[in-house]
């Protein structure tokens, strides 16, 4: 039968010492809001980036996200084949250029995170790069005639340890948080509306 440990005085001041000096540290929490409503015309992937650039030299803690997505088609206009639509929630490992003085992030292409030689209902990371790709969700959109012509999505995710978001100075790569949108259409639509609303929550540290 196991025994089980009993605290010491000591690691009792310890551990209020600690929680003590966490108190101590100056944080600033704080929302950062995304808002996208104009890819719902393109017919090629789209990537949208959560946090923005001007972020990039700060470090952060992302707390959670929380995602919301709709997309409308107008039932007179409603094509008479399905249409897919696939948004892909990730954090991506992206490398860090320091070529023109001031460090930038190096964004990935929709063919660096996902094969897009399959078809968007099955299509899988890329390979090369599965290492640089976290998926936090991954959801389905079908504009399915003549019975739907709406559809919309929510994503809300608080990490038990949050992520780090380090600044781009005298470092080779970030991570940072995307959407990466796939679409089954051929052209693009002009009589669609989407709205893409997204709150990242984070912590500035000192």
């Amino acid at each position: 039968m196991a025994v089980k440990k009993q605290k010491s005085k000591v690691d009792k001041q310890q551990s209020k010492d600690i929680r003590m000096l966490k108190r101590m540290i100056p944080v600033q929490r704080e929302v950062v809001n995304s808002t996208n409503s104009t890819i719902a015309q393109a017919a090629t992937p789209v990537i949208m980036r959560f946090t923005p650039v001007g972020l990039d030299d700060q470090k952060l803690l992302i707390r959670g996200i929380d995602f919301r997505g709709s997309i409308t088609l107008p039932e007179t206009s409603t094509p008479t084949d399905a249409l897919f639509y696939r948004y892909i929630i990730l954090i991506y490992k992206c490398d860090v250029s320091h070529s023109a003085g001031t460090p930038s992030v190096t964004e990935p292409t929709a063919a660096d995170i996902m094969n897009l030689n399959l078809n968007i209902q099955v299509a899988t990371p890329n390979p090369e790069n599965s290492s640089r790709v976290r998926i936090l969700y991954d959801s389905m959109y079908n504009l399915q005639p003549p019975t739907s012509y709406q559809s919309s999505r929510s994503f809300k995710l608080f990490f038990k340890k949050p992520l780090n978001h380090f600044a781009t100075s005298d470092r080779a790569f970030v991570h940072r948080p995307f959407l990466l949108k796939l679409s089954s259409q051929a052209t693009a639509l002009t009589n669609m509306t989407e709205d893409v609303n997204v709150d990242v929550h984070t912590t500035q540290l000192p």
